[in-house]
């Protein structure tokens, strides 16, 4: 064990790093206040932008807001912008971002409908053992397969939510 006198260097590091950690203190503060009104400003821009259907403008400005403050809600915001743009892809990326950064999210089953039905409009069926695909959290053939929280003997019964397959047709959310 190693003891650290007045004398000994690692002592005046200790010393030096913790004096400028109380200079930097204010700075870090404004900073973080510089940050949030960043957040804020971006916020309201992508609401703007999506109210006038820019919604390629919106999206963007939900994650400059998320880039400078991680609130996963700007993700959400995203995805959606860019599901209203008709950008299946990214949309899919936003709404699994989310899903990955707020896991005990309230409206996780909607999430989770709505990557679904993006993987079916890009024609792919979930990966193999991953979070939506074969053998994943809602069970087989990825997000929207047979043997999922709503399937068969599930908490609603055969058929799902509102008949077989997809929310209203074969193949989708609860098959």
């Amino acid at each position: 064990m190693t003891v650290f006198t007045r004398k000994s260097r690692p002592w005046r590091t200790a010393c030096l790093v913790g004096l400028l950690g109380l200079l930097a203190a204010p700075v870090s503060a404004q900073s973080e206040r510089e940050l949030l009104q960043t957040a804020r400003d971006q916020m309201e821009t992508g609401q703007e932008a999506f109210l006038s259907q820019d919604y390629p403008g919106a999206a963007r400005a939900f994650l400059a807001a998320y880039a400078a403050r991680p609130f996963s809600a700007f993700l959400y915001n995203a995805g959606i912008a860019y599901e209203e743009a008709g950008q299946a892809r990214p949309a899919l990326e936003q709404y699994v971002e989310y899903l990955d950064a707020e896991p005990d999210a309230s409206d996780r089953e909607d999430v989770e409908a709505r990557i679904g039905r993006l993987r079916l409009a890009l024609g792919e069926t979930g990966e193999t053992g991953g979070e939506t695909g074969t053998g994943g959290e809602t069970g087989t053939g990825g997000e929207t397969g047979t043997g999922g929280e709503t399937g068969t003997g599930g908490e609603t019964g055969t058929g799902g939510e509102t008949g077989t397959g997809g929310e209203t047709g074969t193949g989708g959310e609860t098959g």
